[in-house]
């Protein structure tokens, strides 16, 4: 079987590679939001009070967001 010179390449040495993090603090957080994905959820909330932690919480977002309402369907029976 062929192999790499390079010993970096090697099964045996598949551990050593990762390395950890230790020094320092976080300071940013990344993650892909698509187009139509539900950022917030709020339940037992009212509508204006809902809209408006909505509202405020958008302007530290980068991107731009909507307020949607779910409509409750009656139960027939």
């Amino acid at each position: 079987m062929l192999q790499p010179k390079r010993v970096k390449y090697r099964k045996v040495h598949r551990g050593r590679l990762k390395g950890s993090a230790q020094k320092g603090a976080p300071d940013h957080w990344v993650a892909v939001v698509k187009r139509g994905k539900i950022l917030f959820e709020l339940a037992d909330v009212k509508e204006n009070v809902a809209s408006e932690a909505a509202r405020l919480a958008s302007y530290k977002l980068p991107i731009s967001t909507s307020f949607v309402k779910r409509e409750r369907q009656k139960v027939e029976g």
